[in-house]
Formats: C-alpha cells, structure tokens, sequence
C-alpha cells in the first residue's frame, strides 16, 4: 500500500511527465519527421511535401495536437508500470523521473518510430505530412498506444500457463 511517501513520488512523476511534455513530443516529432526524410533522402525523392516537412520541424511548432496520446501513454505508465515499492530501495527522489524517461525514450519512442503508421499518423495529427483526417490519425494512435504492451509486461491476452515448444529434429 502506497504511503505519504510514495504518493509523493507519484505525484513528483506526474508533475514531471507534465513538464516535459513538449521536449518528449517534439523529439517523437522530430524523429518521426526524420525518418521520413531520410527515407526520401535514400529514395532521392525531391517533392514539396518532403520540403514541407523539413521546413515545418526546423520552425516551432506546438505540440498540443498529440497531447492526448502522451497523456495516454503517461496514464498507462503510472498504473501499469510505476512501482511504488520500488522507492522503498531508491537512493534517490529523482529514480522514478529517471526510469521514466528511459523508458519513453530509450523503449517506447523508438518503438513508435519504428513502425511506419504510427510516424506517418504522428505526422498528420500534426499536418507536416498529407493526412484525410487529422482525427483518424490521432484516434490511430490512441488505440496503438492502448493496445501496446511495454517492455518487460505480457499482452492481457497472454495466458498464464506456458506452453513448452521443443524443436523436434526430423529423421531421414
């Protein structure tokens, strides 16, 4: 059961994952918008949406547009990975800021830039990229982000009994 300290801690989380909010965006923007270019840079493709694209993450820009899917991503976070207990053992306040961030960017962030929906979605929510519905986009993510599993968790769906696979060799 969490006590005075530990909901502090939760609480230092949160007030942290609030203000970090547009440096944690803007790198999976910028990111995301990178590995398009360097796609089309590859490809010697030269069209004015890769321009675009490189012109709208070179100016500012606001974040705001993917908000939801961070606040998602950081809700997940709290109630499926923070571990309370572990501020039992921690040597410092700032261990759960800093598990945080390694795990958005050094797990999450490039598993979203890995996989091409999701940069070309981040990419339309925030109109650097051709996008019917800006909406679509953004709903695409949420239920990405909803359906993920992180690192070191099981999928909801995955049972707890084991199931043993053996390679069995074939004979000749």
């Amino acid at each position: 059961m969490p006590n005075s300290h530990t909901e502090h801690s939760l609480n230092a989380l949160k007030q942290h994952q609030r203000h970090t909010a547009g440096r944690a965006l803007g790198s999976l923007i910028i990111d995301s918008a990178h590995r398009v270019l360097d796609a089309a840079l590859l490809l010697d493709i030269k069209t004015s949406v890769f321009e675009q694209l490189r012109t709208s993450i070179n100016e500012k820009f606001y974040v705001n547009p993917l908000m939801p899917l961070y606040e998602l991503i950081c809700k997940r976070y709290n109630n499926e990975i923070y571990n309370h207990q572990l501020e039992l053992w921690a040597d410092a306040a700032s261990a759960p800021i800093e598990r945080w961030s390694r795990f958005y960017f050094h797990e999450l962030k490039p598993q979203l830039v890995k996989c091409d929906e999701s940069v070309k979605a981040i990419l339309g929510v925030m109109q650097f990229y051709p996008c019917s519905s800006q909406q679509e986009a953004l709903d695409a993510l949420l239920y990405k982000a909803k359906n993920l599993y992180f690192t070191g968790q099981e999928p909801a769906w995955v049972s707890d009994e084991r199931i043993e696979l053996r390679y069995i060799p074939e004979t000749y």
